[in-house]
């Protein structure tokens, strides 16, 4: 079940790798279908294990999605003519199909303890196998791989590429961060294992920098930034601090140096560099940009309640790259804020489930991992680990506050039995004195 936690949260991904590899082997919807069907029998394994009794949380968050679901199916078509039928009937399979089931599996990995640190063990081999076959990409380049602006079914385009290499860098900084703790692999214990993971974050960042994912780049800069922040935070750059700025400095500036190189030698004149580098320069993608005008000319016509979910396909044909403008088409101010509230509340959980256990930094990161693509690649509503790790975290506090009561109410009882034995020790002695 870890493993297949990963085929859950990247499954986009992964599909993509085995299409590289074996071209037309598996179309997206099988796979899909392969992967829920697991997740349906891993559910049904969890509940007979709890004698079936489901968890009241369990209840809740699917009573969540299946809302999302009808308000999504049911209520916007009957109000706007559907302008990317595909589009729009895609997103909705993906929110029944994924987005649900594994959003309640997510609920019952918070309940497994072990299976959690399964989960955990499992990072860096998925960040090292993610650098690898994103290399192999990047080394290999073709109008898919390195920027050419292409949909297809083919594997492996630019953008997965550069997410791929940005979640793999993730994956290795995260056990970096965790690395004292005792959920890895010996071999990641080892300074071997420091090395490769310095060596695997490096390639990742020249990938992201030459294959032209604009998302991915400033995802992989985004993870870097906050695992910075968390190794200062945990006490990790204790010794040595100047050093190690100066090196990790001067290994930036020969990697960059070392994509512009790569480039400039590159066959492939649509190489993706120069969409980072326009991206840096301020030059935006102008289509997008006037998508984003559009949904906010859109949200404007109704600003409290919005348009209803999926109305972004409805209204202009296409969702806008962008979690809070997307949210705001669809829900208005309502949803708006209490999305950014359901967030924050998250994110506070987050924080408290770091501090009790820094290794449990593994799900904010899944969840970053789906947010970041939310704010500038995908549509929200169908970002699996954004959904998976907002489950997670919302179930793995409910579960921590209901152990907590039982201890309360057990230490509670020990307490009265402890009382009433002394109650009952006194009257005895009363009795033998009295009598």
């Amino acid at each position: 079940m870890d493993i297949l936690t990963y085929l859950q949260l990247f499954a986009s991904i992964t599909h993509a790798i085995i299409l590289f590899f074996l071209p037309g082997l598996v179309s997206y919807k099988t796979y899909v279908i392969f992967l829920v069907a697991l997740t349906a029998l891993s559910i049904l394994v969890f509940i007979i294990r709890r004698k079936g009794k489901v968890p009241i949380i369990f209840g809740i968050i699917f009573l969540v999605y299946a809302a999302v679901i009808g308000l999504y199916a049911l209520v916007t078509p009957a109000m706007y003519p559907i302008l990317q039928e595909s589009n729009y009937m895609g997103s909705l399979l993906c929110l029944a199909g994924q987005i649900l089931p594994n959003g309640l599996f997510a609920c019952f990995v918070a309940e497994d303890e072990q299976l959690q640190v399964k989960v955990k063990r499992l990072a860096p081999l998925v960040g090292t196998v993610f650098a690898i076959i994103a290399l192999i990409c990047t080394l290999h380049p073709t109008l898919v791989t390195s920027g050419g602006l292409m949909d297809n079914e083919n594997g492996l385009d630019y953008q997965r590429v550069s997410y791929m290499a940005a979640y793999s860098a993730a994956m290795m900084e995260y056990y970096l961060l965790t690395r004292h703790t005792e959920v890895h692999f010996l071999f990641f214990k080892n300074k071997l294992g420091l090395v490769v993971s310095g060596i695997v974050i490096f390639l990742d960042l020249l990938v992201t920098l030459i294959s032209g994912g604009r998302g991915g780049f400033v995802t992989f800069i985004v993870f870097f930034i906050i695992s910075i922040f968390l190794a200062y935070r945990f006490g990790l750059y204790q010794n040595y601090k100047v050093l190690r700025v100066l090196l990790v400095g001067l290994i930036a500036l020969i990697g960059v140096y070392a994509a512009n190189w790569f480039v400039l030698k590159s066959s492939v004149s649509t190489s993706g560099y120069g969409r980072i580098i326009s991206m840096i320069k301020g030059a935006g993608d102008i289509r997008r940009l006037a998508k984003i005008e559009t949904a906010i000319d859109t949200f404007i016509q109704k600003p409290i309640w919005g348009h209803g979910f999926g109305s972004v396909y409805l209204e202009f044909g296409q969702y806008t790259h962008n979690f809070f403008t997307d949210i705001l088409v669809e829900g208005g101010l309502v949803l708006t804020i209490i999305a950014i509230l359901f967030l924050f509340y998250c994110f506070v959980s987050s924080i408290r489930l770091i501090r009790l256990d820094n290794s449990d930094l593994i799900w904010f990161y899944f969840f970053l991992c789906g947010f970041t693509l939310s704010m500038f690649s995908g549509y929200y509503l169908t970002q699996i680990p954004l959904w998976w790790g907002l489950s997670f975290v919302v179930a793995k506090n409910f579960w921590i506050r209901k152990n907590a009561g039982v201890e309360k109410a057990e230490s509670d009882s020990n307490t009265e039995n402890i009382v009433q034995d002394s109650f009952d020790n006194v009257d005895n002695a009363e009795s033998d004195n009295n009598g």
